[in-house]
């Protein structure tokens, strides 16, 4: 490895962790949902496209150009983004405290305008640094931009394994800086002047019509090769993440699969470019290649997946029992299966493309790379708009065909190539992307259980009707959210979802105003439609997907999208607590499971503290709190980060879920208020449709106080959204079913003793049903064990009430 690729493997590596921490800090600032994805990642991309394009311009580029020290401007450039890169924590704070969503989406853009102008800047220096001449600016490319890319992809892997979960999200910027630091030091020492001749001030290059007509197909050319691989990369991401789940790990390494293929292709484009190949001819060709490739990847993928189909519908594979390295491994292998063939291609193109310009153009090779890798960015930025509003628009079959037809176009745009043969190949392969293109996205029978499926630019939600593992329960209706069962009406569920909103609501008393963050099938938000006193029931859902999905469950909704008091926002639920004006007397929150990248943020102390400011005066909020796919360890990081919240809360046991409850006064404890109180004749129904036959059974439930919560968790700090732990924990426990230590904490023989007499049947019936759930030896089959386990609790056996002094070690529990 020669010195130079060191210095840009560097600055790829500290750019890459820039991208990661700044989309995330921004989207929390703008938000998560469709428009602010956009906007964040438009102005990223566009910023370095322009930073890349100012050695192009007038004045300032011929100034840059003629610069007699490239490699000090080149290091200034990487000290200035790491200075800034350091301190954009305190701006993207300052921020979120700003009302106003056009205000924090231009405050965002200008915070993140100087940094990207200096990373684009960089590229063409990059250029000064290595390209001698014309002939050798291809080759030159090849490998100064392969190396920068294998940083990046070297980046994308450290940064969610290694310096995210170590360092948190601000101090993982300063070690971006440190290696940006390095980088400009080394060349700073060790890199001589610029090899390239530049052009004297105020002496343009000299170019005949060809050359112009032909740089104007390459930027042309090139733009749609970058939009093509973005929009290629963002349905691959939408694919590879429903089938092996959306972990920021998984995203990681799908990440550099793809930066590696682009570093490999562009490597072995400057190798060939060295050994005399025409650039023209390579150009071409790789572009034609890039659709062929994909859809071979697509069957390779096909076929690693067996009987499912990854264009099909999306479903996650991976099963319990499995280690995290094989996880790691099996995502891996089927993102490069998908990735690597075409993302060569897209490598390749790049170097080939401003090897052709230089040679056509003549003179300083430094400009016309700079447009080049411009227009190449920019396509890129437009790409992966692009491939989220293709998704939404037609579905996932044509915006794969649209995205690859682009990269053909590209590699048609050329008429003259070096000989027939090379245009044969450009036929050949064109046909070829035809065949296996119509071949890869036929049209297949879905699965024979899909009721619908919906995409968005957010998210895919899918609706399934199937079987029970139990051949004597009823068939079961679920909910996929990116390929992973969310929610459905499978007895477990039925029981969280009432019982989320239901025991609030009860404890409460008397809800005027009610907050749901999250749809899902929308049960939770209809189980407080009982409510005598209800007048506004506000809904606040990310993906406009789950809002078709939700329809499927009307006939568990009671009404809810015909209520008058129903309103309906599309907003991450994030930024809308933290800037919301309004109160409510309840806020329950049902998000996506913890291991799903993104997801910790709904998970934080600032985000529980929000939710507690939220409330009314005698508020009460709510929190799902999954016991499977989770350790133990995890869930009491949650815990530890509710009770930094809430000065009172409690925990009820719904199944192998909590249901967390917090309020700043007032009772958390359903059997203190039990005997003041009764169910509302409409919640009864509700709640006897999922095991709840009384105010005391619902009481039952409870499985921790506020002391045993505190006393669980003690010691451990609660998670902060600057180092959310969750995320880079959780995952490693996914498939490791139930969290069954906790679980058996639930059952501990003290917390039913502390109830009331009246309490204690159900109690008892409870955690009988739970550790007979919880016995491997009454079957292996888990998925059976829980279909008989939640059909036990809506249908419990309710003998007569135990002798007064009963204990649960004399019922054998």
């Amino acid at each position: 490895m020669r010195i130079h690729d060191l210095v840009f493997f560097l600055s790829g590596a500290a750019s890459l962790i820039y991208q990661v921490v700044w989309l995330r800090l921004a989207g929390r600032a703008i938000g998560s949902d469709a428009l602010g994805a956009a906007l964040v990642l438009a102005g990223f991309m566009g910023g370095m496209a322009l930073g890349a394009r100012l050695p192009g311009f007038d004045g300032i580029g011929r100034r840059l150009r003629a610069h007699p020290s490239p490699q000090g401007l080149y290091a200034a450039l990487l000290f200035a983004t790491a200075v800034w890169a350091g301190l954009s924590p305190l701006g993207f704070e300052a921020i979120e405290g700003l009302t106003s969503f056009g205000a924090r989406s231009v405050a965002t853009l200008l915070l993140l305008l100087p940094p990207t102008l200096a990373m684009g800047a960089s590229f063409p220096l990059m250029g000064r640094l290595t390209i001698a001449g014309p002939e050798s600016a291809g080759a030159a490319t090849g490998g100064f931009y392969g190396a920068n890319t294998a940083g990046a992809a070297a980046g994308a892997l450290a940064a969610p394994f290694v310096i995210l979960p170590a360092l948190g999200f601000s101090a993982s910027l300063w070690a971006g800086a440190g290696c940006d630091t390095a980088a400009g030091l080394l060349a700073l020492l060790l890199l001589g002047g610029s090899k390239a001749v530049p052009d004297p001030p105020g002496t343009p290059a000299v170019e005949s019509p060809a050359a112009i007509s032909l740089v104007r197909r390459l930027l042309l050319g090139t733009a749609l090769m970058g939009a093509s691989a973005l929009a290629f990369e963002v349905l691959l991401t939408r694919i590879l993440s429903g089938l092996t789940g959306s972990s920021i790990h998984a995203y990681g390494i799908l990440l550099f699969v793809f930066l590696a293929g682009l570093a490999l292709g562009a490597r072995q484009a400057g190798a060939w470019l060295a050994a005399g190949r025409s650039a023209l001819d390579l150009f071409t060709l790789c572009a034609c290649a890039a659709a062929p490739l994909a859809f071979a990847g697509l069957l390779l993928l096909d076929l690693r997946i067996g009987d499912a189909s990854a264009v099909g519908s999306l479903r996650n594979l991976s099963t319990a029992g499995g280690g995290t390295a094989k996880l790691w491994f099996a995502q891996a292998l089927l993102a490069g299966l998908a990735l690597l063939p075409p993302t060569l291609a897209f490598g390749a193109a790049l170097p080939a493309a401003i090897g052709a310009a230089a040679r056509a153009r003549g003179g300083d090779s430094t400009s016309v790379l700079a447009r080049l890798y411009a227009a190449n960015t920019l396509g890129a930025a437009l790409g992966a708009l692009a491939g989220g509003l293709l998704l939404s628009v037609v579905g996932l079959p044509a915006a794969l065909a649209l995205s690859l037809f682009a990269s053909t176009v590209a590699g048609l745009l050329h008429r003259q190539l070096s000989t027939r043969r090379v245009e044969l190949a450009r036929v050949s392969l064109v046909a070829a992307g035809l065949l296996l293109g119509a071949f890869a996205l036929r049209s297949r029978p879905g699965a024979p259980e899909l009721l619908a499926e919906y995409h968005s630019m957010v998210s895919t939600a899918s609706v399934e009707e199937r079987p029970s593992a139990d051949p004597d329960a009823p068939a079961l209706r679920v909910l996929r959210v990116n390929g992973k069962v969310v929610a459905g009406t499978a007895p477990i569920d039925l029981r969280l979802q009432r019982l989320l909103g239901a025991i609030p609501l009860v404890l409460h008393g008397d809800v005027e105003r009610a907050l749901v963050v999250g749809l899902g099938t929308g049960m939770t938000a209809a189980s407080l439609l009982p409510g005598p006193a209800l007048e506004v029931l506000d809904v606040v859902e990310l993906s406009p997907a789950l809002l078709k999905a939700a329809r499927w469950f009307e006939p568990w909704l009671d009404g809810l999208f015909e209520s008058s008091a129903l309103r309906l926002t599309l907003s991450d639920g994030r930024p809308f607590l933290a800037r919301a004006t309004d109160r409510w007397d309840l806020i329950t929150s049902d998000p996506i499971h913890p291991w799903t990248r993104g997801s910790s943020d709904l998970y934080a102390l600032e985000h529980f503290q929000r939710i507690a400011a939220a409330l009314e005066p005698g508020g009460i909020a709510s929190q799902w709190l999954p016991l499977y796919q989770l350790s133990s360890a995890d869930v009491d990081t949650v815990l530890a980060t509710w009770v930094a919240a809430f000065p009172r809360t409690s925990a009820y046991l719904t199944g192998y879920d909590l249901v967390l409850v917090g309020r700043i006064e007032g009772p958390v404890d359903l059997h203190r208020v039990s005997a003041e109180r009764s169910l509302l004749p409409r919640l009864e129904l509700a709640l006897g449709q999922v095991g709840i036959a009384n105010l005391a059974e619902l009481a039952a439930l409870e499985v921790a106080d506020d002391a045993a919560l505190r006393a669980r968790c003690a010691g451990i700090e609660p998670m902060l959204l600057d180092a959310p732990r969750l995320e880079f924990s959780a995952p490693a426990s996914f498939l490791g079913g139930v969290s069954d230590e906790f679980l058996r904490w639930c059952v501990r023989p003290e917390q039913a003793e502390a109830l009331p007499a009246p309490l204690r049947p159900a109690a008892l019936r409870n955690a009988q049903a739970l550790l007979e759930f919880l016995d491997p030896e009454t079957t292996s089959d888990w998925k059976l064990r829980a279909s008989r386990y939640g059909r036990r609790l809506l249908a419990p056996d309710r003998p007569s009430a135990p002798a007064e002094g009963t204990t649960l070690e004399q019922k054998g529990l």
